[in-house]
């Protein structure tokens, strides 16, 4: 309860329900537009996307693809491109994935599906690499060299992918076609994200779909790449490890010249897209359903600042 260095003051919680913030007069960037915000929780988006048109509330975080077309009269979506990617990753230790011709095969077919504009209906960039679309200083990066592609005789996998954000259900039996298509015999398995990261991250999946925010915690490059595929790596969903990768990445992090560091995590992005440990699907936004009436809502890709000093409701 109460206020950090915020315009808002939280004044109550009730549960995993709702939340109550009332502006903060003496705040340091001058008085709120608005009086307080009321927060109300809702883990499903098509409930969230409802409340929006029925009026029940001003502004609905993470609106679904599905439900952009029915906003309704009088709403409009604000869409920010995000420091997140959706990426496939290939468990490099597990019997199928640990050749490095079956992780190509698997690549190739996942590199034909245009996830962006067809499952996400343009509401998302399709992949450039591990870094999105805000990360310009990634834009001259140089493509990888890939293995040798080795045809699969019906291998079976394992595929495994949350259902916590809505559109993730429905990329994974893409890419389950995808790679069934390819010669692969898929297992697909859904569900809750906090009942299923321990196996994540003990490898016990094949594969895994994961919509990772590779910039909201530190926004450093080299610490994101050294977490995901670093040998000693804490979440390290592709059981990655190249020593070669942990010199580069220990080498550049001493490094204080922002370009320089951004040059070391471009070489090592190169090496682990070369390796097929991870596959860039696509660079998911973050899509807020907003009343017309609304005004001064922050379009920050950080998702850091949503209602802000200047957000108001005329």
């Amino acid at each position: 309860m109460g206020t950090g260095t915020g315009p808002y003051e939280l004044t109550a919680v009730t549960g995993t329900s709702g939340a109550t913030l009332d502006a903060d007069p003496d705040y340091w960037g001058g008085a709120p537009a608005a009086d307080g915000v009321d927060v109300t929780f809702l883990s499903d988006g098509t409930g969230r996307t409802a409340a929006l048109r029925a009026d029940e509330v001003d502004v609905a975080q993470a609106v679904p693809v599905s439900q952009v077309d029915g906003l309704g009269s009088g709403h409009r979506l604000q869409s920010v491109p995000l420091p997140r990617t959706v990426s496939l990753h290939l468990t490099t230790t597990s019997p199928v994935f640990a050749d490095p011709g079956l992780r190509e095969t698997a690549r190739q077919a996942v590199a034909g599906l245009d996830v962006a504009g067809t499952l996400y209906e343009g509401q998302a960039d399709p992949p450039q690499g591990l870094f999105g679309p805000t990360s310009t200083w990634a834009a001259d990066r140089q493509p990888p060299t890939y293995p040798s592609a080795v045809p699969a005789s019906g291998q079976a996998v394992s595929l495994a992918t949350f259902s916590d954000r809505a559109e993730m259900p429905e990329v994974a039996a893409a890419v389950a076609d995808a790679l069934r298509t390819a010669g692969f015999t898929v297992d697909l398995q859904v569900g809750l994200y906090s009942d299923m990261e321990a196996d994540y991250l003990d490898g016990r999946y094949d594969a895994v779909l994961m919509s990772r925010s590779y910039g909201q915690d530190t926004a450093d490059p080299l610490s994101y790449l050294a977490s995901d595929f670093g040998c000693a790596g804490g979440y390290d969903l592709s059981q990655f490890c190249d020593p070669a990768v942990d010199a580069e990445l220990a080498a550049g992090s001493q490094l204080t010249d922002v370009a320089a560091r951004n040059q070391v995590a471009l070489a090592v992005e190169r090496t682990v897209l070369g390796s097929d440990a991870v596959v860039p699907v696509v660079h998911d936004r973050t899509r807020f359903g907003v009343a017309d009436r609304v005004s001064g809502l922050a379009a920050d890709p950080w998702e850091r600042s949503i209602i802000t000093v200047d957000t108001a409701v005329s």
